[in-house]
């Protein structure tokens, strides 16, 4: 038995050995995810424990203080509470609008090609222009969002003024600028389902409701982690929309975590509390992510 694995240990760092030059051409990628990603998170992780501002000199060590301090500031719960109902709110019906024109454009319809490449465009506009694009179009006395619902006879609509709209304006806002990546997610997943599945259901006397039930949500179910995953990390990067159309306002109704970092980090200049958010807001992607996997691999990691 001791010969058997030492034979077995010589042939895969023979094979390691060997293929060396594989590992050459992810080595520029790993060493960007290592030193942007796991040396940022480190470094930003040890920051929270040191008080460090950008108005003084000295960064004494304060151990656990920024934590005890963030547990007990209202704004903190309340930018986080917003930020978890915002996810719950955008991320859904970004899936079901992606989901939604990913159908559509599976479908072989005449004049289909001028409809791909509208939807794509908010992908592939930068995030601050169409932020201020978006401010155009909601502003409350100048957008033209109300002057058309003014034309029609109707009354002004506070898109920006009031927390609830302004709130609801940031939704649909982030919604409109990702649709496109779950779109083309999605149908990347729809155009890799074989069609037998579909014509055997439909022999056996299943309709398009039961079919979407039964073949087409299980299929996707790798896909649908992939985008789970990746616009609830965004949905708490979200800085650049509230920054660009509202700055965290009216009345902080607006103000979500991530610009409540921010804020904190380069506006009061207290990067360790802002580091200690930041810390929460990793946290809060790794449960999320696990919960995600959970559900969608049928309760295994």
């Amino acid at each position: 038995m001791a010969m058997v694995a030492d034979r077995a240990q010589k042939s895969l760092l023979t094979k390691i050995l060997v293929n060396w030059d594989e590992y050459l051409w992810i080595l520029p990628a790993l060493s960007f995810v290592i030193f942007f990603t796991f040396f940022a998170s480190v470094y930003s992780i040890s920051l929270s424990f040191f008080d460090y501002r950008l108005n003084i000199a000295q960064n004494p060590f304060v151990g656990l203080r920024n934590y005890l301090k963030l547990y007990s500031d209202t704004a903190f719960w309340e930018a986080l509470l917003r930020s978890m109902l915002f996810l719950v709110l955008s991320v859904p019906l970004t899936i079901v609008v992606g989901l939604f024109l990913a159908k559509v454009i599976q479908q072989r319809l005449a004049g289909l090609v001028v409809f791909r490449t509208c939807f794509i465009i908010p992908w592939v506009i930068p995030m601050v222009a169409a932020g201020f694009m978006l401010v155009w179009i909601f502003n409350d006395l100048t957008g033209i969002l109300n002057r058309a619902i003014q034309l029609l006879g109707l009354r002004a609509v506070p898109w920006m003024s009031r927390r609830g709209t302004a709130f609801t304006t940031i939704i649909i806002a982030s919604v409109w600028k990702t649709y496109t990546f779950g779109m083309l997610i999605l149908l990347a997943g729809l155009q890799g389902i074989p069609l037998e599945l579909y014509e055997s259901a439909a022999i056996d006397g299943a309709g398009k409701w039961k079919q979407f039930w039964l073949i087409t949500l299980p299929m996707l179910k790798p896909y649908l982690l992939t985008l789970l995953i990746l616009r609830s990390i965004w949905s708490f990067g979200m800085v650049d929309l509230v920054f660009v159309m509202t700055y965290g306002g009216p009345m902080g109704g607006t103000t979500l975590l991530s610009f409540h970092m921010y804020q904190t980090a380069f506006r009061y200049g207290s990067l360790s509390y802002a580091s200690a958010m930041g810390f929460h807001i990793l946290l809060l992607n790794i449960v999320l992510t696990l919960l995600y996997y959970r559900v969608l691999k049928g309760g295994e990691y």
